[in-house]
């Protein structure tokens, strides 16, 4: 079983179900097919709870704080489940294979399915004696068939029964100490959140970074096949009518002779020039412009269109001996309101901090939130590698969960301008749309050039 895959796919359904009910007061009911689940369970009850209800939906840091808290301790408890899903894993495949065996198989291994049921469950749960004296009493194969597949359903409902107890039993010998947690810590962290929110409405440069980062842009240009319909000019039959003369042509279409022609008629002296005329085409005719119809064609071809969509993040923090101290906090502050920020509007946000070498933590998933707080605790040593931050940074642009990503750089930049084969790097994704944004805090140093950045903010504390 992979665990972090357990944990990380729990975690999100719960953060998507508690979004929706914030959202709409409801969640839908578990499918029928689903394992029973005390921890959603629980999760529904908890943010329910009439005053949690009211505190998420008016205060949003108290909401971020008390999300932030609950998943913790899902997390600890998806931690402890791991032994359990681990066993019911084990346990659906050696039901599988048995059931899946041709009955000969079946007859064969039967004492040892028999005297493992024996152990694991007890009568009330499993009756393996009854079974026992019903495979006695059969003569056909398909009647041991139903015995069977009678059995190996009363041995599913045991199993998922028997997990559901143990899963109940762990939540409720620890959510007492969560809810301690969340009356003691939990404020303390709603208090820090306020802080940390009134730090960056005291700075515009902080506010303008919030409002900037993450706009919607055009994701890529594709090629996509579009329908034009162009109208084409139908010249139609010349009218006769006299009424649309707009000119004088040569011919011998008497009806449109001019009246100047015919008077050759009126005489017999005439008339033979009225004749040869005719016989030459020399008559002068009435003309008219063709009028013209628009006629429908329609016609396929090939252009590009952008595609908008919310930006993903990708922050990077310097954590180098430089930044402790003040800076340290204003750059904890801008991160925790774009982090709040992302997960209000449901947008993937990658953290890289960087003090010798680069770290990354992907904080799409609730799975990893628990790692900023340790990121936030550790201390601070060495000197830093920007090329190597910024590398990374590149790196996460090329996954698909990250392309086009913007970048911002939290930093006193106290360190070279990056090479130019990484600033080639960078300008390859720059062409694709990605913006690279650089933030200042106490420069160590007397001249700022950073023209490879496409914005670039600095700020003393």
């Amino acid at each position: 079983m992979n665990e972090q895959s357990f944990i990380k796919q729990r975690l999100d359904s719960y953060s998507e179900l508690f979004d929706l009910y914030m959202d709409t007061g409801t969640v839908p009911p578990p499918k029928p097919n689903d394992d029973p689940d005390p921890l959603r369970d629980y999760l529904i009850e908890a943010i329910s709870e009439p005053s949690n209800y009211f505190h998420c939906k008016e205060d949003e840091d108290w909401r971020e704080v008390f999300k932030n808290s609950l998943f913790e301790f899902l997390s600890v408890m998806l931690n402890a489940f791991i032994p359990l899903e681990q066993h019911r894993q084990d346990e659906r495949r050696l039901r599988h294979a048995f059931m899946d065996a041709p009955l000969d198989e079946k007859r064969k291994h039967w004492e040892q399915i028999s005297s493992y049921l024996q152990e694991a469950y007890n009568a009330d749960e499993v009756n393996v004696f009854g079974y026992l004296q019903q495979l006695q009493d059969a003569s056909e194969g398909d009647e041991y068939d139903a015995i069977f597949s009678a059995m190996d359903d009363i041995w599913e409902e045991a199993l998922k029964e028997r997990i559901f107890k143990e899963e109940q039993r762990l939540i409720s010998s620890n959510r007492k100490q969560f809810e301690f947690h969340v009356a003691d810590v939990g404020s303390s962290d709603y208090k820090t959140a306020l802080r940390t929110r009134n730090m960056v409405l005291r700075y515009p440069v902080l506010r303008e970074i919030l409002k900037l980062i993450g706009r919607e842009k055009p994701q890529s240009k594709e090629e996509k096949d579009t329908v034009v319909t162009r109208y084409i000019p139908i010249l139609l039959s010349q009218s006769p009518a006299k009424t649309e003369v707009d000119g004088v042509k040569i011919g011998n279409h008497i009806p449109d002779a001019l009246p100047a022609e015919l008077v050759y008629l009126a005489e017999r002296d005439t008339e033979d020039v009225f004749y040869h005329r005719f016989a030459t085409s020399q008559l002068q005719l009435m003309a008219s412009k063709p009028p013209t119809i628009s006629k429908e064609k329609t016609d396929i071809k090939k252009t590009e269109t952008p595609r908008l969509i919310k930006g993903p993040i990708i922050v990077s923090v310097d954590t180098s001996g430089s930044m402790k101290g003040r800076p340290m906090d204003m750059a904890t502050a801008l991160l925790m309101q774009l982090l709040t920020m992302a997960r209000k509007q449901r947008r993937s946000c990658y953290l890289i901090t960087y003090s010798v070498h680069a770290q990354a933590i992907d904080l799409a998933s609730p799975a990893n939130w628990r790692q900023v707080k340790d990121f936030l605790r550790n201390g601070f040593s060495g000197g830093t590698d920007g090329t190597e931050m910024i590398l990374e940074s590149i790196k996460t642009l090329h996954s698909k969960s990250y392309s086009m990503a913007d970048v911002l750089i939290i930093s006193d930049f106290c360190w070279s301008t990056p090479f130019n084969d990484v600033m080639e790097k960078m300008k390859k994704e720059q062409a694709k749309g990605t913006k690279f944004y650089g933030l200042e805090i106490d420069t160590c140093s007397s001249v700022r050039q950073h023209k490879w950045l496409d914005r670039f903010w600095s700020i003393k504390v």
